[in-house]
């Protein structure tokens, strides 16, 4: 074996992780709201991609439209301090001090990290993007609503007129 153990522990703590708010999940939010869940859910490899680069830093320290979102998102992972500090001094704790690989079992627990993170990310996608709709729906009627309201009080004030001649 590579050293690792604890393993439901560390996938409930990365999974915490995941779920706390930050530049990840805003950006998924944000591309989710204004480009929907296609926009969103392009987002997440690019996440995911960056969480692979802080595992590979971290285990080296001790030893189109979607192309550009995938990008953009992958820059916001890569200087996510969130995830480097979860990775460089939580992630250890779940490594065996005299393991042969240590290297190897972070790199094992990042990507098991990374993995879990798919779980998070793709439904925030799907929320964000189906809240948003919703709310432009919402702004729709709204807008809708406002003209039927003028149309009428303006047919009404014309019948006032018609009235206030007689």
């Amino acid at each position: 074996m590579i050293g690792i153990h604890d393993l439901p522990l560390f996938v409930a703590a990365g999974l915490m992780l995941n779920l706390t708010p930050g530049p990840d999940m805003a950006y998924i939010v944000g591309r989710s709201a204004t480009g929907g869940f296609r926009d969103g859910a392009a987002a997440v490899p690019g996440i995911t991609s960056g969480c692979c680069v802080h595992t590979l830093a971290a285990s080296a320290a001790p030893a189109s439209r979607p192309a550009k979102i995938f990008r953009e998102s992958l820059l916001i992972n890569v200087f996510n301090p969130k995830v480097a500090l979860f990775l460089l001094a939580f992630v250890p704790q779940f490594i065996d001090r005299d393991a042969p690989a240590k290297a190897l079992a972070l790199v094992a627990r990042g990507a098991l990290f990374d993995f879990d993170g798919l779980f998070v990310n793709r439904p925030v996608a799907w929320l964000a993007s189906r809240t948003a709709r919703r709310a432009r729906a919402g702004a729709d009627a709204m807008r809708w609503l406002r003209r039927a309201t003028g149309g009428l009080f303006v047919v009404l004030a014309a019948r006032l007129a018609v009235a206030a001649r007689d």
